[in-house]
């Protein structure tokens, strides 16, 4: 029987749950309940691109109940005394190790939040056939305080469901995954999927469709495969984009490493490929410019990676076909399809550019900031904003009545994600919300994050999707969200498995 010994952890949040593994250089396998975690997951995030976004109130509901499963299931103890051929016994306690994440407090914090808003309302909307109008009610002044409004267009109770959703799935991610392999079978599930949704988006505009599925009518025409408004859809992709990017190194790294005569890297690289072909016919302009920020500098990795790595000549070739490939598939794109609609979006970035203020985005933000002055501690509420936005809205005229149909201008978001967050929660609920980001930022440059190139292209995938909402309302679509959340805390996962485990996956102590 092989030797084994038995690891205890530290407490904190770059531990891991205490182990018992065998010297044997091979790595155990998954253990049935993370391979069931595993399964929810990435059914759950794998279905919220195809529920149209997860943008309607039976979608939300589907995300919640397969994100509070998840949860359970990582909480659950574990207890598998035999792996294969090799004995090892994996004991995580799971409990202590959700309790010890500082994302679940900031996280329930914010939640209970929002909860107080909706118990709390100090409006009333008031439906008419005419439209509606908003009553003021009697409620608790020192209590942050919301809007009671109808759940199916956006109520407190519905961002409840939504940012619930998030914060259990990323809270499931780091308590129940405690192998690489999971999280490797995760991201690759994910990149199999973008690549399906991102040739239904590329046979769509091939095929003039004016239906998503060619069956479901959307509200508007600008769809983009299965994605209501295109500027999501490019968002998802480029989060997708950098997705596949990552795993592509990670296994170019693995070939380099063990010496192995192939790699799944030409593959991922065709599907990095169709994934930035429909960013392109998205006609999304800001995700576009960022995806080719995002390339510009995954270049810059690659190449390093592969000049560092003194790389036998098979992995070369690897890196050399992989490139081809991906080439060749987004000038095939390029030629195949119309670009007369890409460039005349383009165009119109630039006269927006030349607009100055008059531009409509920064006179929604003005709008959007007199909100927040208004009510600058507690906010107006969770999905206030397209009730509270029209009664600012009416001091900007430019923002009122469309210039070229003349018709009446509804708001439903200020397309920039802080000015909506801290309009709706204030600074009090923002401060729950940057508490998380200082946390995962800390964290990361403690696990120094830029030592792990595949991590780095996640991060830096993560952050270019804060940059994309700072010009449009990406974090409030479910899919996004939730995909993003969730990507934060992997990342976050990977590296605390990195710092304890070996390259062959076995447990190592730390160096102290």
């Amino acid at each position: 029987m092989p030797h084994t010994r038995r690891l205890f952890h530290l407490s904190g949040t770059d531990s891991l749950p205490p182990l018992t593994v065998t010297t044997e250089t091979r790595a155990p396998s998954l253990h049935p309940l993370e391979k069931a975690l595993l399964v929810i997951v990435a059914t759950h995030l794998v279905f919220l691109p195809w529920a149209l976004g997860a943008m309607h109130i039976w979608s939300q509901g589907v995300s919640f109940g397969l994100s509070l499963v998840s949860l359970c299931v990582a909480l659950k103890s574990r207890d598998d005394p035999s792996n294969g051929t090799a004995e090892s016994s994996f004991r995580p306690d799971p409990l202590p190790t959700l309790l010890r994440f500082p994302i679940f407090w900031l996280g329930l914090a914010f939640l209970l939040y929002t909860v107080v808003q909706a118990l709390n309302p100090a409006w009333q909307w008031i439906h008419t056939d005419h439209g509606g109008w908003l009553r003021g009610v009697s409620f608790v002044t020192w209590l942050p305080a919301g809007m009671r409004t109808p759940i199916a267009v956006a109520s407190p109770w519905r961002a409840l469901m939504i940012h619930g959703s998030a914060w259990l799935s990323a809270c499931a991610v780091w308590t129940g995954f405690t192998r690489r392999t999971a999280l490797r079978i995760l991201l690759a599930a994910l990149v199999v999927n973008a690549f399906l949704l991102a040739l239904l988006g590329l046979a769509q505009r091939a095929l003039h469709a004016d239906r998503i599925f060619w069956f479901w009518k959307p509200p508007a025409s600008y769809f983009v495969a299965s994605f209501i408004y295109r500027n999501h859809a490019g968002a998802y992709f480029d989060l997708a984009l950098a997705i596949t990017c990552a795993l592509t190194l990670w296994y170019y790294r693995r070939q380099i490493r063990h010496h192995e005569p192939s790699s799944p890297a030409v593959l991922l690289g065709f599907f990095a490929a169709v994934i930035v072909a429909i960013v392109l016919y998205s006609y999304s302009r800001t995700a576009m410019l960022l995806m080719i920020v995002f390339l510009a500098v995954v270049a810059v990795i690659f190449g390093r990676a592969a000049l560092a790595s003194r790389a036998p000549g098979h992995a070369r070739l690897t890196t050399v076909f992989a490139g081809a490939v991906f080439v060749a598939v987004v000038a095939l794109s390029l030629v195949s399809l119309r670009t007369g609609q890409m460039t005349e979006r383009m165009r119109g970035l630039a006269q927006e550019a030349e607009a100055g203020l008059e531009n409509t985005r920064l006179v929604v933000a003005k709008a959007t900031w007199a909100m927040v002055r208004d009510q600058p501690v507690f906010g107006w509420g969770a999905g206030s904003f397209s009730f509270g936005f029209p009664g600012y809205q009416i001091r900007y005229p430019e923002i009122c009545v469309a210039r070229d149909s003349r018709k009446r201008m509804f708001f439903e978001h200020a397309h920039d994600d802080y000015l909506e967050l801290l309009a709706e929660y204030g600074v009090v609920g923002c401060a729950f919300l940057l508490g998380g980001f200082c946390f995962y930022s800390y964290q990361l440059f403690h696990l120094r994050v830029w030592r792990n190139p595949p991590a780095a292209i996640l991060l830096f995938g993560c952050l270019l999707t804060m940059v994309h909402a700072a010009f449009d309302f990406p974090l409030f679509n479910p899919a996004i969200l939730i995909t993003w959340c969730c990507l934060w805390t992997l990342i976050l996962r990977w590296l605390t498995i990195d710092r304890w485990r070996s390259p062959s996956g076995s447990v190592i102590p730390p160096s102290s």
